[in-house]
């Protein structure tokens, strides 16, 4: 009777921790979502006004605007549109962990995790004027790494894809095995009308890629953006060796 009784009182701990486990894991997701709806809305709101009243100051009816005026105001429209992209990106990056479509424990495959990214950029690539599709004969290879870094390490690649190939560009992401045996997760860019990138397009100055070289490096991987000879293509790829893609596995 005592054992039988030691069972039943570690049976009831037990599922009372669990219980616990689960009420602080909503918590934590219900505040995680709270600060970032406030940190949307506290950078949303002032960069839509400050967009606004840029608008305003070009507005012709208001008065004419010198040249180097007008080149000023048209600049602080384009940093703020940016600025707007930016929070979007990091709202969105932040969400995946929140809303994540696989279940506790599960693998996703790196398939997977392309096809999912594409899904949930293809409004914003839409909107952008960018074709966004997936080179799916060539995304077999094996995750390099867990599942969250996964997600963002693929969301913060494409995002940036994306902004750099706006208004008819074209953007394919896709993954392949490398030539030492490793997995290499690309985008392959172009522009609208193949015109051609500028060199800055490669100089880091993109609010997404130190971000997404500290991903790649935490998950044991390099990252690379490269411009074409005819500079009308460019890549950007993120390389892991098969070294780190086994960690990876043992670690799942």
């Amino acid at each position: 009777m005592a054992l039988f009784s030691d069972v039943t009182d570690s049976e009831r701990i037990a599922r009372a921790l669990r219980e616990r486990n689960d009420a602080l894991e909503a918590a934590a997701a219900e505040m995680h979502g709270a600060v970032l709806d406030r940190i949307s809305y506290r950078l949303r709101t002032p960069l839509n006004a400050v967009y606004g009243f840029a608008q305003l100051i070009t507005d012709a009816r208001l008065g004419a605007l010198s040249a180097e005026q007008r080149s000023y105001a048209d600049e602080i429209l384009e940093a703020t549109q940016q600025m707007r992209a930016a929070v979007d990106d990091v709202t969105d990056l932040a969400s995946l962990e929140l809303d994540s479509p696989y279940d506790e424990g599960a693998a996703p495959s790196l398939r997977e995790t392309l096809v999912l990214t594409a899904q949930l950029l293809e409004k914003r690539a839409t909107e952008d004027g960018v074709m966004l599709r997936i080179a799916a004969a060539e995304s077999d290879a094996e995750p390099p790494c867990d599942a969250g870094q996964l997600r963002q390490i693929v969301f913060s690649q494409t995002t940036d894809a994306i902004s750099r190939c706006r208004d008819g560009g074209q953007v394919i992401l896709g993954a392949r095995q490398g030539r030492d045996g490793g997995v290499e997760i690309y985008t392959s860019e172009r522009r609208g009308g193949d015109a051609p990138f500028e060199p800055a397009a490669v100089d880091g100055s993109s609010l997404t890629v130190p971000f997404l070289l500290r991903l790649v490096a935490r998950a044991g991987g390099a990252y690379e953006l490269r411009l074409e000879a005819d500079a009308t293509q460019l890549s950007s790829v993120c390389r892991f060796s098969p070294a780190t893609r086994g960690d990876a596995a043992e670690g799942r």
